[in-house]
């Protein structure tokens, strides 16, 4: 009986937790909410090589953990093997082996939760990733119409998704990926904006779209202190895979779906403004880059 107990003790812990990342692999990390994207992602620069790097990265810690967890598993099974003639009756257990006790459970429970969080993290970071490629994507198109096109410009405390310098205004744009509900249909697909808030088919926010005027805001004003002369720059909330419905007047925040960004090359945004102006505003956003300047 106090062998089983030894064994309940050194292995259910490295059980539980194995159980719990399989159980998220396959049931708490479903989601039947479907994609935004309906376009496919073409390879980025160097995106064989950096899909071969976070398969080396986790192999890595992958390892590291086993390396870790090696010496204790291999000395308790070795202490298990010679207990079995162990007078159990001499022992006497106490409040210091329920206090021990209860750190174990506490530190267990910690680390189930902290696989359930960091599963979560990777799952909308990865969601994140694929709407910014997504919306980049979208925006190279316009290069070809004389636009400059930058992407994850580094800013005081944030980075500004994209921006894109075009004959009339520069647009700082933020990228942001919204599910869809797990059924189908064009009312499903559709969110309505009517210039202060997005209406999706399941829930209703505003804060996207304060970033994305928060950031272009910042973005004037560090390009017009920086140039010495004005810059406009439009705040634009890019939803990959969505279709907007409705749009507010020309100082609100423009949201779209990245697919048909032609609408920057409007005159609507402004006068036109000088190439020397617009070059000069590509130079400052480029020294935003480690390493630049």
């Amino acid at each position: 009986m106090h062998m089983w107990l030894l064994l309940v003790a050194v292995g259910l812990p490295v059980f539980l937790v194995l159980g719990t990342v399989l159980l998220w692999r396959r049931v708490l990390a479903r989601d039947n909410r479907r994609s935004p994207l309906t376009i496919s992602l073409h390879h980025q620069a160097g995106e064989q090589l950096r899909r071969s790097l976070d398969r080396a990265t986790d192999d890595f810690y992958e390892a590291m953990g086993m390396a870790v967890a090696l010496g204790p598993l291999f000395l308790s099974g070795w202490m298990l093997a010679r207990l079995g003639k162990l007078d159990w009756s001499k022992i006497r257990f106490g409040w210091g082996d329920v206090i021990l006790g209860l750190a174990a459970a506490a530190m267990l429970a910690w680390i189930i939760r902290k696989v359930i969080i960091n599963g979560q993290t990777v799952r909308k970071l990865r969601q994140g990733l694929e709407a910014e490629l997504a919306t980049a994507q979208c925006l190279t198109p316009l290069i070809g119409e004389g636009c400059y096109v930058l992407h994850d410009i580094p800013a005081d405390k944030f980075n500004i998704d994209h921006v894109v310098i075009s004959p009339h205004a520069v647009f700082a744009v933020e990228s942001k990926s919204r599910m869809k509900p797990e059924q189908g249909g064009k009312e499903n697909a559709r969110v309505r904006y009517d210039g202060k808030t997005l209406r999706f088919p399941e829930h209703v926010e505003t804060k996207p779209l304060d970033q994305a005027k928060g950031q272009a805001r910042w973005l004037q004003k560090a390009l017009t202190d920086a140039l010495g002369e004005p810059v406009k720059v439009v705040p634009v909330l890019s939803l990959p895979g969505w279709f907007v419905e409705g749009r507010g007047g020309r100082e609100d925040v423009v949201v779209c779906n990245p697919v048909n960004p032609r609408f920057m090359l409007l005159p609507a945004f402004g006068d036109p403004l000088p190439e020397a102006l617009r070059k000069r505003v590509l130079h400052e956003l480029t020294k935003r880059y480690p390493g630049q300047g």
